[in-house]
């Protein structure tokens, strides 16, 4: 607590309030992993958590401010036209290992090189590594239950737009939300052992995608439906098709994975 007896903690719908008007990420250099920074008065002289004088800095701004390397001025200057805002999404970065990892969608457990494919799109996959020993690259392009894009990836560097209702990074859990409660996409950012999707809500050239603890779950609106929790082993988990159709655990001549039969079709 400061000398007026305010604690540090900072109630969750004054922490959302300061992301809305920061765009979700720092004000100098956009990055999505944050703290709380009081400037206008300095925790030490404040009374309360007044949103208007509390903005967000990465780790590194933060130390920076704290220190002065970062003036009082420009944070402020910064608070006014936020980078995020500037530039319409907030970014971070993932750290993976050398191999790919299985990547869990829900219930599912995909071993693939490609997650999810429309046509010849990567929307969620592996790279090869740029150089022998550089880490494996992730690639995406997730999408929100209206088609607009919601998050992307392209070599290791994430990027969520800033047109949402809420992009929060607590711990390694990164979550975006269309609305209080409606989780559209919660993920985590370490890969260790497998890239955890444990919410997705999607949509995609009309492809429904959603994901959850029960089930991973395709649907194209027309009525085909295909559900699935367990291991899938292929070349490509999930591939979407222009035809309407959808292959689930498929090899890259365009068939289904030996021992698989689940199609997606538009007219069950």
């Amino acid at each position: 607590m400061n000398k007026h007896g305010l604690s540090r903690a900072i109630d969750s719908g004054t922490k959302l309030a300061i992301r809305q008007r920061c765009g979700f990420g720092c004000i100098f250099c956009g990055l999505g992993i944050i703290q709380y920074h009081h400037f206008m008065p300095e925790f030490k002289d404040a009374i309360i958590h007044d949103p208007s004088g509390i903005t967000l800095l990465c780790p590194c701004c933060h130390t920076k401010a704290g220190a002065r390397i970062i003036s009082r001025d420009q944070v402020i200057e910064a608070n006014i036209n936020p980078w995020c805002l500037r530039n319409g999404y907030t970014r971070e970065a993932f750290y993976l290992g050398n191999t790919i990892v299985p990547v869990r969608l829900g219930a599912s457990l995909i071993n693939a090189q490609s997650i999810l494919m429309y046509d010849n799109k990567v929307l969620l996959g592996f790279e090869p590594a740029e150089e022998v020993g550089s880490p494996i690259r992730l690639t995406a392009c997730l999408t929100d239950i209206n088609g607009d894009e919601l998050f992307s990836v392209t070599n290791n560097e994430w990027q969520a737009s800033s047109d949402q209702y809420d992009v929060n990074v607590v711990a390694q859990t990164l979550t975006i939300r269309a609305a209080s409660g409606n989780i559209l996409l919660r993920m985590s950012l370490g890969a260790s052992e497998s890239l955890k999707v444990d919410r997705l809500r999607m949509t995609y050239r009309g492809f429904s995608i959603e994901a959850d603890n029960n089930a991973f779950q395709v649907k194209n609106p027309i009525g085909g439906t295909f559900r699935h929790s367990g291991e899938n082993r292929a070349d490509i988990g999930v591939w979407m098709k222009s035809t309407g159709t959808a292959l689930i655990a498929a090899n890259r001549t365009g068939g289904a994975a030996v021992g698989v039969h689940a199609i997606v079709t538009p007219r069950f």
